[in-house]
């Protein structure tokens, strides 16, 4: 396909086509973001919280606590390469959310009666609600950077999986902070489409 036809196919989507890739893309980023927390919250964190246990208990010797240090490590560097390729999906799907988001806010397509500016506003409402829910998960994976980045050096293996697990978890929290970012802007247009609306009727 050449590239003037792609430009004509996207000059054809209508508000439909754009609400449904918006509601599509929310939908697959919420879930990335689901899946990133659970695989945490079942298997990362229950390991950290064993190992810590294990190190403070003074049962183990030098050679042995290294190891129990090693065995984390392999699921620090796990979780890591889980979350790689997640951070590519996610940017290629914030793109489709954003692309929407314009088109559908920028003034293309006028309000034409008071309920599609109801619908307007209960669409902003859920844009909101995302945000919100966006922002909450921001905090809990930014703490967890700060709490990796505070460790000391103790063992090899352990250093670098720590350090490619944060660089992964520092480049998802940067996609949900430009989720953020976008979210925060299709707010504003949709409230200027919503009083250019009223401006008119007045």
């Amino acid at each position: 396909m050449k590239t003037g036809e792609i430009e004509t196919l996207t000059e054809d989507l209508g508000l439909f086509d754009y609400r449904v890739m918006l509601e599509d893309g929310f939908e697959e980023l919420g879930s990335i973001v689901t899946e990133v927390g659970t695989k945490l919250e079942i298997e990362v964190t229950p390991e950290i919280t064993k190992s810590v246990e294990k190190l403070n208990s003074g049962k183990f010797n030098t050679k042995q606590q290294r190891n129990i240090i090693r065995d984390l490590a392999k699921h620090l560097q796990d979780y890591g390469t889980f979350i790689k390729p997640k951070n590519e999906k996610y940017k290629v799907l914030l793109k489709d959310v954003e692309t929407s988001l314009e088109n559908m806010l920028s003034g293309n397509f006028e309000i034409e009666n008071e309920e599609a500016e109801d619908e307007l506003q209960n669409f902003l409402d859920v844009l909101s609600g995302v945000e919100k829910s966006a922002f909450e998960g921001w905090q809990g994976f930014a703490s967890l950077i700060d709490t990796m980045e505070s460790l000391p050096k103790i063992e090899k293996n352990f250093n670098r999986a720590k350090t490619f697990m944060a660089t992964e978890l520092k480049t998802f929290v940067d996609n949900i902070d430009q989720t953020i970012s976008i979210i925060a802007r299709a707010g504003r247009l949709g409230k200027s489409l919503i009083g250019k609306s009223h401006n008119k009727t007045n």
